[in-house]
C-alpha cells in the first residue's frame, strides 16, 4: 500500500514538473515592449473584432483577467 502511494505521488510530482512550460526569461524589457507593440496592437484588434462578431456591443463594460509573470523587477 505504501509503495503504491509513493509511486503515485512520485508520478504526479514528475508529471507536474515536466508538464509545465518554462520560460527562461519572463521579464519583458522596454525595448522588447516597444519592438513588439505594433504586433500586439494588431492582435488586440483581432480579439476585439472576434468579440464584436460574437455579439459584443460598443461601449459595453467587459471584465477580463490578465496574469503578468516576471522573474525580476527592473527599477
Amino acid at each position: 500500500m505504501k509503495n503504491k502511494l509513493l509511486i503515485i505521488l512520485f508520478s504526479l510530482s514528475t508529471l507536474t514538473a515536466f508538464g509545465q512550460k518554462k520560460m527562461d526569461n519572463k521579464y519583458i524589457t522596454w525595448d522588447d515592449f516597444v519592438d513588439g507593440f505594433g504586433k500586439e496592437m494588431v492582435s488586440a484588434e483581432d480579439v476585439f473584432n472576434n468579440m464584436a462578431k460574437n455579439g459584443l456591443k460598443n461601449n459595453t463594460m467587459t471584465k477580463m483577467d490578465f496574469t503578468f509573470v516576471s522573474d525580476k523587477k527592473k527599477i
